[in-house]
């Protein structure tokens, strides 16, 4: 999966594919992380909590919505998850 970030100059005019700009970034993304990616974002508000302390992720709904998009949450797939949530809720982020 592709995915592509766009100066403010080429947005202005319109040119989306930043062709030829020096300030075009690039990155490629493995589908383990393009499907974590795609999970993480659809459960980010489903979290365990104590008080008002967000423990994680709410793990059941995680592999419900995986289980709606037929999708194996495999080895590589969790520890991208485990590393976003880290990322996210354990640095002040939510």
């Amino acid at each position: 999966m592709r995915y592509g970030a766009y100066c403010a100059e080429c947005r202005k005019l319109g040119n989306l594919k930043c062709e030829g700009c020096e300030l075009n970034i690039t990155w490629e993304l493995d589908t383990a992380a393009a499907d974590a990616l795609t999970l993480f974002a659809d459960v980010h508000a489903q979290v365990k909590t104590v008080g008002k302390q967000i423990l994680g992720l709410d793990y059941g709904a995680l592999f419900q919505v995986a289980d709606v998009y037929c999708m194996e949450v495999t080895p590589a797939i969790w520890r991208y998850i485990k590393a976003i949530e880290e990322e996210v809720f354990n640095n002040g982020k939510h």
